[in-house]
């Protein structure tokens, strides 16, 4: 009889499984290395080469996590399972971003623990920065709506409190600004009506320009003004310097935009109709570099 614990940590994008046997037979130990062997699938054998993603020999599975703007928690690693079951963890970030907008990049990050290298399918390795355990990687080609690739966290390390690990991905967009494009970070995005007009959004922020997908989701009326407040409040040294505002597809919007410290207005717009977006553009300066930003935006709306 072989006496096996299995540890489970569902969330809400992910799931964790972690397979520790305990007292296996040496029968059993040869079995499991013949099926561990069978994963180690390869060209050679005339099958696909394995990807990221897939499941292997001390390889914790993180499932498929829908990724949206703002930062997703992929999961939760219990450190007990990494010496058994890791030490890499191994995934799918699909691209669930409103509207179908491209993910131009991908930032993991590791709380309460650390991690060697960062592999993503179709965009080679990257090394995990060992100061704030952090790895980015730019995709090219772009990841498209309901996209998703395979990632592989590779050398997985808790730290000295014994926490579990938390994962977490955030992306980021290119929005072209006075014709060089700029890379972004991304708030949740704004779904606004004439009943529902303010919303507030928070985003682990690595770069100074933050966008936010503004959509008019009221049924007759028109957006036609927008009215920001931005908090960076763990990242007291950064103030806001510049707002703009684009079309759904990156081009320049007519507008008249004003701000003064943390507080901006943009009006008159043209007038988002049911179903319509915009993209309104934060820039603060230093650059956050990991830093919790948020923004409060309420819309007018008018017939």
């Amino acid at each position: 009889m072989v006496n096996r614990s299995v540890l489970v940590v569902s969330l809400s994008g992910a799931t964790l499984l972690g397979l520790i046997a305990l007292g296996s037979s040496a029968s059993a130990q040869r079995d499991a290395l013949g099926l561990a062997s069978s994963l180690e699938l390869s060209s050679a054998n005339g099958h696909a080469a394995r990807s990221p993603s897939e499941p292997s020999v001390n390889v914790i599975p993180m499932g498929e996590t829908d990724v949206k703007s703002g930062t997703t928690k992929i999961g939760e690693v219990d450190p007990a399972a990494i010496s058994t079951a890791g030490p890499d963890a191994a995934g799918k970030v699909c691209n669930k971003v409103a509207a179908g907008v491209s993910i131009d990049g991908l930032t993991f990050s590791i709380k309460n623990g650390s991690a060697a290298t960062l592999e993503i399918e179709g965009a080679g390795t990257t090394t995990f920065n060992s100061s704030d355990h952090t790895a980015h990687v730019d995709l090219n080609p772009v990841q498209g709506g309901n996209v998703c690739r395979g990632y592989r966290i590779k050398g997985l390390l808790g730290d000295a409190r014994g926490d579990n690990l938390i994962l977490s991905v955030t992306p980021s967009f290119v929005q072209a600004v006075n014709a060089v494009d700029v890379e972004c970070n991304a708030l949740p995005t704004y779904e606004l009506d004439s009943l529902s007009d303010q919303a507030r959004k928070g985003v682990v922020a690595y770069h100074a320009d933050v966008l936010a997908f503004v959509h008019n989701v009221d049924d007759s009326m028109k957006l036609k003004a927008i009215k920001g407040t931005v908090s960076t409040a763990n990242a007291s040294t950064a103030t806001l310097t510049d707002v703009r505002i684009f079309t759904s597809g990156g081009g320049t919007m007519p507008a008249s935009i004003s701000f003064k410290g943390a507080t901006f207005t943009i009006s008159p717009i043209s007038g988002l109709a049911n179903g319509e977006w915009c993209r309104v553009l934060m820039r603060c300066e230093p650059a956050l570099q990991g830093k919790r930003f948020q923004a409060s935006l309420t819309a007018e709306f008018a017939p």
